[in-house]
């Protein structure tokens, strides 16, 4: 079969949807493993959040890192985004907004280093759920996660058997730190970190801990 004309023909197909449709998006899922380059994603991300997306549902493998689109950190109407690089970088645009995300799930993204994830999570002030799966962490000195409206934290970096070796370090090479007086569920699964700082948990009600790679 002729992949080339397939992804061109399916690239149209979806460029048709996106320019004839009319309503608002509730929930726009798009899985294209590496068919399609970033500049391409990233357009049919615009378009869907221009149709007041709600959710937003990404799983694709780009050639290079992964620039998030300004317009996901400034909409009014996106709630949910769960992100899946494929092991590949995530950068944030130079200039930030606040959004009004509630939920962010983040699959097998490799955050570069602890500015990102500080900067994301501050200008999230809605967030109340926040899951970090399988990702590359260990470039972080410190996970400083800070949200006042936190309630559900997972990070699970059981990654045996991923071809990226530095998905396996978790953060057994970084600080884990959080203030989250809202949390109510927490779940940790990896190596240990190298040390720890969790600040008021008086409103955490569950924890589960599962410690991997022989610790």
């Amino acid at each position: 079969m002729d992949y080339g004309r397939l992804t061109e023909a399916f690239n149209g197909f979806i460029n048709w949807v996106l320019i004839n449709g009319s309503s608002d998006y509730k929930k726009f899922c798009l899985s294209c493993s590496d068919f399609y380059d970033a500049e391409t994603v990233a357009r049919w991300v615009i378009v869907a959040t221009l149709r007041n997306v709600q959710e937003l549902d990404l799983q694709f493998s780009p050639s290079n890192a992964f620039d998030l689109p300004y317009c996901l950190m400034t909409s009014k109407s996106l709630r949910v985004l769960k992100l899946n690089l494929f092991l590949h970088v995530l950068k944030l645009p130079r200039s930030i907004g606040v959004g009004r995300l509630t939920s962010l799930d983040l699959m097998l993204v490799e955050l570069p280093d602890e500015q990102l994830p500080q900067k994301l999570f501050l200008n999230c002030p809605f967030l109340e759920s926040l899951s970090l799966v399988s990702c590359v962490l260990n470039k972080l000195k410190v996970l400083d996660i800070s949200a006042t409206n936190l309630k559900f934290l997972t990070i699970d970096n059981n990654c045996m058997g991923l071809e990226n070796s530095d998905a396996e370090d978790g953060l057994s090479k970084s600080k884990l730190k959080f203030r989250a007086r809202k949390l109510i569920s927490f779940k940790y699964l990896g190596p240990l970190a190298q040390e720890y700082s969790l600040d008021n948990l008086s409103s955490l009600s569950y924890a589960f801990f599962y410690l991997i790679h022989g610790f």
